[in-house]
């Protein structure tokens, strides 16, 4: 491992930790933490800070089962259907999109581990598990947002459902030969456009676009 390498190991495993360290007491509320957690909380002022400055994030697991949060399913489902069409349009115009046409591998996410690809199917991945009410068939239940547009619009739901795997797999295909996306990116820089990649790429971007829609559609059809 070289210095630079172990410099990066340092300062992501520290960002890793506050960033949990936050995520908990934010979760269960600052009065529930044990006083070991609180005083370790408490090191850190900018953590500290940043949860005073969104209390929305406050006691979240509580907002989350009871009206504090959602003043009615409508509006929980809501969040759900606008959240997923936000981050279906930032992984397709802002994370793929914008770096391949700047030819910028600074502006490529996750480009030091070379994992961005897998990162924008992950994203694409929190929308199904979202949508689908699980992260798999055996935590779904009836109770989630793809039940509620199947009974009101079952061709809208199937193809929220197509459309998500359809990202999936174009995302993916934009690495054909095994390459990340940061090497998608420098290639372009250095050698100048591709048709291949160009076409990958537009498709994945396009796919990602078209699930956005799909999602503002969803948001006109809750009650």
């Amino acid at each position: 491992m070289t210095p630079a390498e172990l410099n990066y190991l340092v300062a992501a495993t520290d960002a890793l930790v506050w960033d949990c360290v936050l995520a908990y007491v934010a979760w269960v509320g600052e009065e529930n933490v044990s006083s070991e957690m609180k005083a370790v909380f408490n090191e850190n002022p900018a953590v500290v800070a940043h949860l005073n400055n969104n209390s929305y994030f406050k006691n979240f697991a509580r907002k989350l089962t009871t009206a504090e949060g959602y003043s009615s399913l409508g509006a929980a489902l809501n969040e759900i259907a606008s959240g997923s069409a936000d981050i279906a349009d930032e992984v397709g115009a802002t994370k793929i999109a914008e770096p391949y046409a700047d030819m910028n591998v600074q502006n490529v996410e996750s480009w030091y581990s070379w994992h961005s690809l897998e990162d924008y199917q992950n994203n694409i991945r929190s929308i199904k598990n979202a949508y689908l009410g699980g992260r798999d068939d055996n935590s779904r239940t009836v109770v989630s947002l793809s039940s509620y547009v199947k009974e009101r619009k079952p061709e809208l739901d199937a193809g929220i459902k197509t459309q998500i795997e359809d990202c999936l797999a174009k995302i993916a295909a934009i690495g054909t030969g095994g390459r990340s996306f940061y090497e998608v990116v420098r290639d372009k820089k250095d050698n100048g456009a591709n048709a291949a990649d160009d076409a990958r790429v537009s498709t994945a971007v396009e796919a990602c676009a078209e699930l956005g829609k799909l999602f503002g559609s969803v948001v006109d059809i809750i009650d």
